[in-house]
């Protein structure tokens, strides 16, 4: 399931950077239009502690953990919104995403596992594209699958 995810994740990096600088224009005309920008918050951040600090201290500076809400994902799939606007909690406040639908074809994809060599089809997902609200050039990809989320965030400090 993490290859295929990954694999996913990679398609949607490529086409983000195909298209960077229409990423933006496209959520800016959207908005202008008045398309409603569905508020989705699938997150909630999870306060500091010893144990799952001990996770992650190691590998990287610092680091926010946040708790997943899974039927927000099933439900935020099942309405398959055109436009959405979603929060990501942080120690250093909110992270903003505003995200249209980008169409991905599960028939153009094809995904093999890189062990086997087995290709196996890709799950359900919803996926979108859109920029960090405030932050000009900053761009982001998330897709949705059922009882998970992946997403690639690309601003001054990096691609995380």
């Amino acid at each position: 399931m993490f290859r295929m995810l990954s694999a996913l994740l990679l398609f949607l990096v490529h086409v983000i950077n195909v298209q960077a600088g229409q990423v933006q224009d496209r959520v800016e005309a959207a908005q202008r239009s008045g398309t409603r920008f569905v508020p989705v918050n699938l997150f909630e951040r999870l306060p500091s502690a010893p144990a799952t600090d001990a996770l992650w201290q190691k590998e990287v500076k610092e680091a926010d953990v946040l708790r997943l809400d899974e039927q927000q994902t099933r439900q935020l799939m099942q309405a398959g919104a055109a436009a959405i606007t979603l929060t990501l909690p942080s120690a250093s406040g909110p992270l903003v995403l505003d995200l249209l639908r980008a169409e991905v074809s599960r028939d153009e994809l094809v995904v093999r596992v890189a062990s086997t060599g087995r290709t196996v089809t890709p799950d359900a997902a919803v996926h979108y594209r859109g920029v960090v609200r405030g932050s000009a050039g900053h761009i982001a990809a998330v897709s949705i699958f059922e009882g998970e989320v992946m997403a690639l965030v690309s601003d001054d400090q990096g691609s995380w």
